[in-house]
């Protein structure tokens, strides 16, 4: 299912939390979702994030910026 992203914004250096607006069914913090960044091959494998929080149908998850896919 496709995702729009609401807000990105950088906590620490590096480091983001991204919100999205989904209609996945009410979650927990420290549960993972497997995101597909792109169309397409190119990254080939799906990025497992930890939802950092949900409530209604926004979520949130933290990451950290890495390389190519984050």
């Amino acid at each position: 299912m496709k995702a729009a992203i609401l807000e990105k914004r950088e906590v620490a250096r590096n480091c983001f939390e991204l919100v999205l607006e989904t209609s996945l069914p009410a979650s927990k913090a420290g549960q993972f979702v497997m995101v597909r960044v792109a169309d397409g091959l190119a990254p080939l494998l799906r990025r497992p994030m930890s939802i950092a929080g949900h409530e209604g149908n926004r979520m949130s998850m933290i990451f950290r910026e890495v390389g190519k896919g984050t």
